[in-house]
């Protein structure tokens, strides 16, 4: 082979390698651009969901959040009454349970007017 094949093949060689060079750039460029895209549209969707989440609790009335606080109580309640035995009876203590039931009628006393029909059942 002669000098000017040489050249030549160097050339397409370096021209292999630049090449793979290049690729090699162009897909961390496009994993880049990608990663910041997908960065984005999460940004975008928490921003979404804490708006939606605003727009609940600006729905939200005092007597709603008093039922879920009465809820609450009442599980913890039974808890610490020992019940259901199965599942709680190492959690019983009577003085929190009497504490549990004590917030339950203060509240109730506070809501027992508003309540509708359904809400009474609970």
């Amino acid at each position: 082979m002669d000098e000017k094949e040489q050249n030549l093949e160097k050339n397409e060689e370096d021209k292999g390698e630049n090449s793979s060079e290049e690729n090699k750039e162009e897909i961390k460029d496009k994993k880049a651009e990608s990663e910041e895209e997908e960065k984005e549209a999460k940004e975008k969707s928490e921003d979404e969901i804490i708006k939606e989440l605003q727009d609940e609790i600006e729905k939200l009335k005092v007597k709603d959040i008093i039922l879920q606080m009465m809820t609450s109580l009442t599980s913890f309640g039974y808890q610490r009454l020992g019940l259901p035995k199965e599942l709680n009876a190492g959690k019983k203590d009577l003085d929190q349970a009497k504490m549990a039931i004590d917030a339950l009628s203060a509240l109730f006393e506070v809501v027992k007017d508003d309540l509708d029909d359904q809400e009474k059942y609970f």
